[in-house]
């Protein structure tokens, strides 16, 4: 078993102790759909990886969950697709300059883990931060938060939250009680 793996079957012991909704399916190979590879044709291999071992991986609350190879074939129109906030956004835009940044933006990073009070993860397929996490919520979706450097990393440290060895709640230099919403956002 690969680090990777490990890490991956780590994250699932530890999302099912928390009642998350997991299926694992480690027989398929993840099959992306045709708009998913023509647009991203290159994918990190740890996240492929995690495609390929589970087709249901949503939150106890069923708010927020990480986009499984059916999300990205999703066709109902009442149900979240996995380019929901992209399509947000460009219903909201000015102009054809804000659109086309926006088709910029979202071209260069997948979505990767969706919250219904619009926040989300992406993963960067770009070549300067190849596999970077990144973090986004509703009115700053064009500004994206680099999480960490890869998925791997962010499934490690989310386990950590999930076990309990870490917690989303701090607080910051001056008193103030704080949250990691990167991760808090999606337990």
């Amino acid at each position: 078993m690969s680090d990777t793996e490990t890490t991956i079957q780590s994250f699932i012991r530890a999302a099912k102790s928390k009642d998350w909704k997991i299926k694992t399916d480690s027989t398929r190979p993840a099959k992306l759909p045709n708009v998913i590879t023509e647009r991203y044709p290159n994918i990190p291999d740890d996240y492929l990886c995690f495609l390929s071992q589970l087709s249901t991986c949503c939150n106890p609350s069923e708010q927020a969950w990480f986009l499984c190879v059916d999300d990205y074939s999703a066709k109902d129109e009442d149900q979240w697709r996995w380019d929901e906030i992209e399509r947000l956004e460009l219903d909201a835009a000015d102009d054809d300059d804000h659109r086309e940044g926006i088709r910029e933006l979202w071209n260069g990073q997948i979505p990767i883990a969706i919250n219904v009070g619009y926040s989300c993860l992406s993963l960067s397929v770009r070549p300067s931060d190849f596999g970077s996490v990144f973090y986004s919520f509703k009115h700053c979706w064009d500004e994206p938060e680099l999480v960490v450097d890869s998925f791997e990393d962010y499934l490690k440290q989310m386990t950590e939250f999930l076990n309990g060895s870490r917690s989303v709640s701090y607080k910051n230099e001056d008193g103030d009680d704080c949250v990691i919403l990167e991760f808090a956002d999606f337990l």
